[in-house]
């Protein structure tokens, strides 16, 4: 059995949506609420964010799933994040994918990027299967690639102090 309770007879909503399931012999927690102010919950009947999630459950380690029923090379399963006042219009301003990586099974997580002006987002970053890590590259060939540019390490706060790059064989630089 499912339960609705809310006034949402009206062209104005005056209270909050919920729902739960229920049985006649037990007492379920509410599992949803949509508040008039917009806000979603699941698992909380007082969402704190646009889209609050929570869970109760000891041992409980997912939260969101994000799938795809679908078993093709390239197949793309993710997060964009757009701008709706961005130059461009309602721009994708970022992405974080996974990407499966050919037919082998293998999946890959990539995080993108665009600029004020591109109508597309540009991988940045990319970690593999295989746990390498590429900066600028889609395809690593050591734990950590960075295709161009400098790698800078600075402190900032304390410019006092000899910034060292230390090696596994014990050398330093």
């Amino acid at each position: 059995h499912t339960r609705y309770i809310g006034d949402w007879s009206s062209d104005v909503c005056s209270s909050d949506l919920s729902a739960s399931t229920y049985n006649f012999s037990s007492n379920v927690p509410e599992l949803l609420r949509l508040t008039k102010e917009g806000t979603v919950g699941i698992g909380t009947d007082d969402p704190a964010t646009m889209l609050d999630i929570r869970s109760s459950a000891s041992g409980t380690t997912d939260f969101l799933t994000l799938g795809l029923d679908r078993n093709h090379a390239d197949t793309e399963v993710g997060i964009s994040f757009k701008d709706r006042n961005a130059v461009v219009g309602l721009q994708t301003a970022a992405r974080i994918h996974s990407l499966r990586e050919g037919s082998n099974g293998h999946f890959s997580l990539v995080f993108s990027t665009s600029l004020a002006t591109d109508a597309d987002v540009v991988e940045k970053m990319r970690i593999t299967s295989a746990g390498l890590l590429g900066i600028g590259t889609d395809n690593p060939g050591s734990p950590v690639d960075i295709a161009s540019g400098d790698l800078e390490f600075s402190n900032k706060s304390n410019s006092s102090v000899t910034q060292t790059i230390k090696f596994s064989d014990g050398t330093q630089g």
